[in-house]
C-alpha cells in the first residue's frame, strides 16, 4: 500500500476546493506528498490507494464524523492517523453555535484551525486541548488579497460561461437557504448530535424566506433589466439547483449558478445581495455596494450580528431605491472581518503549513503494515457497486442520482480542476514562499 504525507478531503467545491489547492500546492512545495478527494464521490477511492500520515478534514464534530463518511483507516490499515480539522465554518446564530463545536473525545483530540482568537477561546472551553488550536487564520482569506484576484476568472470569461451579454453588469443574490430543504432526519441529527434545537424553527423561517426573497427577485427582475443589469441567483452548495432554476425559469436577465468560486463572483459584481450569509463579507473587502434583503424579520438568535453592518431592504422598491446610496458600517464590519479571516496578510495557508512541518517532525507517525483483508474487500466491493455507478450517473445522468447527491453533484473532484489552479497558484507561490520566510525571520528577530 503506497503511503503518502497527507489527505485533504474537502465538502462543498465552491467553498472549499480553491483554497484547499493552494494549500496543497503550498504543502507540495515543501515536499510533502499530498491528495485531495472530495468527502462525497471520491474519498474511499483515495482511502484504498493510500494511506496517510495526516487526514485534513472540512469538518470534525464527532468519531461519527469519519464513520458516517466512511473514512476509516483504522479497520482498514490498523492505525489512526493524525486529524486536522479546517472548521470551514467558524461564526454561527446565537442558535447555531454549538453545532460548530467538537463533541467528543476523537473530535476534541484533533489539530484544530482557528481564525480568530474569539474561536480559540471557544474550541478551549468546548475542551479541545489549546496545544492543539492553531490560530492561523482563514485559508480563504488568502485568495482576497491583491496578488491572488490576479487569478481570479475575468469578468468577460464570467459572462460568457453564464450567457450574459458583455456590456451587462450583475447583481448577484447569495442564497442560504439549504435549511429550507433540510429533511426530518437532518432536522432531527441537528437537534439531537448538534444541539441545535430549534432546528425545525430555524428550517420553517428559510422555507418562508426563500418564497418571500424569489418574489423580490422576480419583481427586481424587469426594471433591472431595464438599468442593463443581470440578476445571478448563487444557491447554497448544498442546495439543489434544479429547484431554483425552476422558480425563475420565465425570467430573461436571472441566471442561476454556482460555477465558480463565491469570492470570484462577488470580485465581478456591481451589487450583492443576501439574506442570511457570512459570504457577505467578501463584499466588503471588495468595496462592493451590498444589500440585506428582509421581507420579514429573522429572530435574534438565528441572524448574523455583522449583517447589521450592511443596509437593508424589505421590498423590491426599498432595493430600487436605495441602489445608488447603498453604504457600509465599517465599526461593524471590521470587528467581524476579522473574526472571520483572521489576517488579510496573504500568509494563513502558509501558518497551517509551517505548524503541518512542526508536526510531522514528531516520531508519532510510526504505523503498521497491517491490512485488513476483511475490510479491504468490503471497502473495495463499496467502491464497485457504489462509487463506480454514481459516478457514471454524474457524468452521464447526474437526474438519476438519490436526491442528496443529486443536489451535491458538482461538488465532485476533478482532477483537471486542480491542475488548472495550480498553474494559476505555482509562480505566486514560490514567492509567497520566499516572501514568508523573510516574514517569519523578521518576527522571530522581533520577538
Amino acid at each position: 500500500m503506497r503511503m503518502i504525507d497527507i489527505h485533504a478531503f474537502y465538502e462543498h467545491k465552491v467553498r472549499e476546493f480553491d483554497s484547499l489547492v493552494l494549500l496543497a500546492t503550498y504543502l507540495r512545495s515543501e515536499g510533502l506528498s499530498v491528495s485531495i478527494a472530495d468527502l462525497n464521490y471520491s474519498r474511499r477511492s483515495l482511502i484504498l490507494k493510500s494511506k496517510p500520515s495526516i487526514a485534513i478534514l472540512p469538518f470534525l464534530y464527532s468519531l461519527n464524523t469519519v464513520q458516517s463518511y466512511g473514512i476509516n483507516y483504522e479497520s482498514l490499515y490498523g492505525y489512526t492517523p493524525t486529524y486536522i480539522n479546517l472548521h470551514w465554518e467558524q461564526l454561527g446564530s446565537e442558535n447555531s453555535s454549538n453545532f460548530l463545536d467538537p463533541t467528543d473525545d476523537f473530535a476534541k483530540n484533533a489539530f484544530h484551525v482557528s481564525w480568530s482568537k474569539d474561536f480559540s477561546s471557544r474550541l478551549e472551553g468546548a475542551g479541545a486541548k489549546r496545544e492543539h488550536i492553531w490560530l492561523t487564520g482563514n485559508p480563504r482569506a488568502d485568495l482576497l488579497t491583491d496578488k491572488f484576484t490576479e487569478t481570479y476568472i475575468s469578468k468577460r470569461s464570467l459572462l460568457k460561461e453564464l450567457k450574459i451579454p458583455e456590456v451587462k453588469r450583475i447583481a448577484l443574490f447569495i442564497m442560504s437557504f439549504n435549511a429550507a430543504y433540510w429533511s426530518k432526519e437532518k432536522i432531527q441529527n441537528l437537534a439531537n448530535e448538534h444541539e441545535f434545537p430549534k432546528a425545525e424553527q430555524f428550517s420553517r423561517i428559510s422555507k418562508k424566506a426563500l418564497k418571500e426573497t424569489i418574489e423580490i427577485v422576480r419583481n427586481l427582475s424587469k426594471p433591472l433589466h431595464e438599468k442593463e443589469m443581470y440578476i445571478i441567483l448563487r444557491p447554497h452548495p448544498a442546495t439543489p439547483i434544479d429547484s431554483i432554476k425552476e422558480m425563475v425559469k420565465d425570467c430573461r436577465n436571472i441566471r442561476v449558478s454556482r460555477k465558480f468560486p463565491l469570492n470570484q463572483v462577488i470580485f465581478n459584481s456591481d451589487l450583492v445581495m443576501s439574506w442570511i450569509s457570512t459570504g457577505t463579507i467578501d463584499s466588503y473587502v471588495f468595496g462592493k455596494p451590498t444589500l440585506i434583503l428582509r421581507p420579514s424579520s429573522v429572530p435574534k438568535e438565528f441572524d448574523i450580528p455583522f449583517l447589521r453592518g450592511f443596509q437593508f431592504a424589505k421590498t423590491y422598491r426599498d432595493v430600487l431605491d436605495n441602489l445608488d446610496t447603498l453604504a457600509f458600517n465599517a465599526q461593524i464590519l471590521d470587528e467581524f472581518a476579522e473574526r472571520i479571516y483572521g489576517f488579510l496578510d496573504g500568509y494563513n495557508c502558509l501558518r497551517i503549513v509551517s505548524k503541518i512541518g512542526d508536526l510531522l517532525k514528531t516520531d508519532s507517525f510510526k504505523m503498521p503494515e497491517v491490512i485488513s483483508k476483511k475490510h479491504f474487500a468490503n471497502e473495495s466491493l463499496k467502491f464497485v457497486i457504489k462509487d463506480i455507478p454514481r459516478s457514471i450517473l454524474k457524468k452521464c445522468l447526474p437526474s438519476l442520482l438519490p436526491g442528496r447527491l443529486r443536489s451535491i453533484s458538482d461538488d465532485s473532484y476533478s482532477k483537471k480542476e486542480e491542475d488548472l489552479y495550480v498553474e494559476k497558484y505555482s509562480i505566486l507561490v514560490e514567492n509567497m514562499v520566499q516572501s514568508w520566510k523573510l516574514y517569519s525571520a523578521s518576527e522571530k528577530s522581533e520577538g
